[in-house]
């Protein structure tokens, strides 16, 4: 089984995409006029601005309008960054190593063919909403998929869903259901390097890792993975 080993983006990259490539008017798109953020800027990195080492684990609330977040995301410069999910949302995480468990699969590592049998667990979820009168959205999270639908019958949808993962034996983390921060579509997940990026099921089936839609303008294709690229974070390789 194939895999390369992902890398994270560093301060400059973070600086590089929320300045030139992050547009708050995709986010009002997908969110509407939400004014409820939250960051962490450097937990799993340990990339982080100097005079943030103090609460570089924590999870930081910005209440702001989305046309002021991007100056927040440049005074910051997170690792990660989320919304506060609404009460009638409901979020589905998927996960390669929920595919498979694989001995010699690091937590960052990918496996192009885990990608690939992850994306059928994606659609089969997506078939199974769709029929049952849903209308599930797709997003990238950056490593793997989140499937976000509306209802007004959250603990009977939550049954639903539970039944459904186990039943069909779906690569669904089902704790996450019940967190309520969710990733921002269009914010840079650093630990991967990819954009967290709303798709449609017909761009999952031909969605790869290095799909133009999910990487960063200023990753060149020579740096899209640790093997590559000559700056190697070292607090990665101790991480």
């Amino acid at each position: 089984m194939s895999y390369m080993t992902l890398r994270f983006a560093n301060l400059d990259e973070r600086w590089l995409y929320y300045r030139h490539e992050f547009d708050p008017s995709s986010v009002r798109e997908v969110l509407g006029d939400w004014n409820q953020f939250a960051i962490i800027i450097g937990k799993r990195t340990r990339i982080y601005l100097q005079q943030y080492k103090h609460i570089y684990h924590r999870v930081i609330k910005l209440n702001c309008k989305i046309d002021d977040l991007r100056d927040k995301l440049l005074q910051y410069l997170p690792e990660a960054v989320y919304y506060i999910r609404r009460q009638n949302e409901i979020l589905l995480d998927f996960d390669p190593e929920k595919v498979h468990t694989c001995k010699y699969l690091k937590k960052w590592d990918f496996c192009p063919y885990l990608f690939e049998e992850l994306k059928k667990h994606v659609h089969k979820m997506y078939e199974i909403l769709e029929n049952a009168g849903y209308d599930p959205e797709i997003r990238f999270s950056g490593r793997g998929f989140h499937i976000v639908l509306f209802t007004d019958k959250v603990i009977e949808t939550k049954n639903f869903l539970l039944d459904v993962i186990d039943n069909y034996k779906l690569a669904v983390d089902p704790i996450v259901m019940y967190k309520r921060l969710a990733r921002l579509p269009y914010s840079l997940n650093s630990l991967t390097t990819r954009i967290v990026t709303p798709i449609s099921i017909d761009e999952l089936e031909t969605l790869t890792f290095d799909s133009d839609k999910i990487v960063p303008r200023f990753l060149s294709k020579k740096a899209r993975t640790c093997k590559d690229n000559e700056q190697i974070n070292d607090e990665k390789k101790k991480f």
